[in-house]
This record gives structure tokens, C-alpha cells and sequence, in this order.
């Protein structure tokens, strides 16, 4: 088997997602629609992470992120990894593999926190270099009801 003269990984992909539920449920009277709804709170607030990866490389698996964290506030649920058997193309061997963990938060951020994206293992520079600011997260970009009321 001829051995590729490129041992970079070829394809890389980190997706990652945050999750928030405010702990508010709705609890609408019961009348004819008329009342609006009040919303209870029946937790305190929690979020989840994903992380979900995808790469593939010629000649050696490729780098991937383990489901390990360096922060206590990360607290790992589950996880899936999947790798097809390394298949030969023009004599070279590509290697790929995919995953999913998904993390638990001790102390929530909420959803306009700074967002960590993540780096692919050729790039330099720390993983936290590639963040999104909270002040990318605006609140005047999604329209809603026209008749609704600004809140205070």
C-alpha cells in the first residue's frame, strides 16, 4: 500500500451547540384564550453542550477531540464515536471517524455567554482563541408578533 505524502488531516469539521431552558414552564388559565399566559419556574436554570466532530485523513487516522474537558464546569453525559474500516483510494488508505458528547454545565451561562467554537488540530493558538463575543449575540435581529410590547 502506497503511504500518502500528505499527513495532514484532509477534512475537519467541529460543530458545537449550547442548549438553555430558563426552568419557566407555561401555564395558561383556564378560560376561553382570552388571558395571557403566566409562566411558573419549576427548576433553576440548566444548559447542555454538544460537541460534534467529523475528519478524515489519508495515511493515518486523523486527530479528533477527546470527550475530556479541562473546565470542572463541564460535566460529560454521553457520547457516540463512529469510524468506517479505513478504505483504500488509489492505493492510499483514508481514515475517518465522527462523534457526538454532550456535556452537562454546573453553572449555567446562558445563551448570549461568550461561545467557544473549538480549533482543528492544525491550526496553532488555543481552542478559546476561536470565541464568539457576547456582543455578537444581538437581541434586535429576530422579528416577532407586531403586536407585541418591548420589554422593560
Amino acid at each position: 500500500m502506497k503511504t500518502s505524502q500528505y499527513q495532514t488531516t484532509k477534512i475537519y469539521n467541529i460543530t458545537r451547540s449550547r442548549s438553555h431552558n430558563s426552568g419557566l414552564v407555561p401555564l395558561p388559565a383556564c378560560d376561553d384564550g382570552q388571558s395571557e399566559t403566566e409562566f411558573v419556574r419549576v427548576h433553576a436554570p440548566t444548559q447542555t453542550e454538544t460537541v460534534i466532530f467529523e475528519a478524515a485523513n489519508e495515511g493515518a487516522p486523523p486527530e479528533v477531540p477527546g470527550h475530556v474537558l479541562a473546565s470542572d464546569n463541564y460535566v460529560y453525559l454521553s457520547g457516540v464515536q463512529t469510524a468506517p474500516t479505513p478504505m483504500e483510494i488509489e492505493g492510499i488508505q483514508v481514515w475517518a471517524i465522527s462523534g457526538t458528547y454532550i456535556y452537562g454545565l454546573r453553572r449555567p451561562t446562558g445563551l448570549a455567554a461568550p461561545f467557544p467554537t473549538g480549533k482543528p488540530p492544525y491550526e496553532t493558538g488555543s481552542a478559546s482563541d476561536n470565541t464568539i463575543p457576547e456582543r455578537y449575540f444581538r437581541n434586535d435581529l429576530i422579528a416577532t408578533d407586531p403586536g407585541s410590547r418591548p420589554r422593560a
